[in-house]
């Protein structure tokens, strides 16, 4: 999947051989899918992209419609400074799971990092749909609001900015740095 490289027959016959040895290691592909997918996040975290990708992949060949890879592969785009490839993939994984709050604040980084890039927000206003479904989720997710404050100062909306302080400020005070609020009230 990532990549979107057309495969040969030999590459073919390796995903079948695949698939084949996982039908008989594992319950069902859903499990084989998070099992690989996992392991694709452990390398993530090692910084071995090339294995990570190469886990993920295997995660999607097994299930395409687990969130998981897709997650993975908008990781690898973002940590590449490729954001708007990193939102495809992130838009992807939140088809198949939509009520994941940490998919939600993940995809925000990339849309964040996107709107500073090109200062389009058209970034922040998605950004914002994401947060909102993760309200809905983890509504005491002091992450997920502070992650609001900084989008609304950015529009700028002072008003709805100074909302969700106020909802920070009940969770967690020190979410959000002092040159904001200096930034919000003055």
């Amino acid at each position: 999947m990532y990549g979107h490289a057309v495969k040969c027959k030999e590459q073919l016959d390796a995903d079948n051989r695949f698939l084949d040895k996982c039908d008989q290691e594992f319950k069902n592909r859903k499990e084989a899918s998070d099992y690989y997918t996992t392991r694709g996040w452990d390398y993530f975290r090692k910084d071995s992209i090339e294995l990570a990708t190469k886990r993920f992949n295997q995660g999607w060949l097994l299930d395409s419609a687990n969130a998981g890879p897709y997650w993975g592969f908008a990781a690898i785009a973002g940590q590449q400074k490729d954001y708007e490839l990193s939102i495809s993939y992130f838009d992807r994984a939140h088809q198949y799971d939509s009520t994941n709050a940490e998919l939600c604040n993940d995809a925000v980084i990339s849309l964040g990092q996107r709107f500073f890039e090109i200062n389009n927000t058209a970034y922040l206003r998605k950004a914002i749909g994401y947060l909102m479904t993760a309200t809905r989720y983890h509504p005491n997710d002091s992450r997920t609001y502070a992650s609001l404050v900084k989008c609304y100062i950015n529009l700028p909306q002072k008003d709805s900015a100074q909302k969700y302080l106020t909802i920070v400020d009940k969770l967690d005070p020190e979410m959000i740095a002092p040159e904001i609020r200096q930034e919000l009230f003055h």
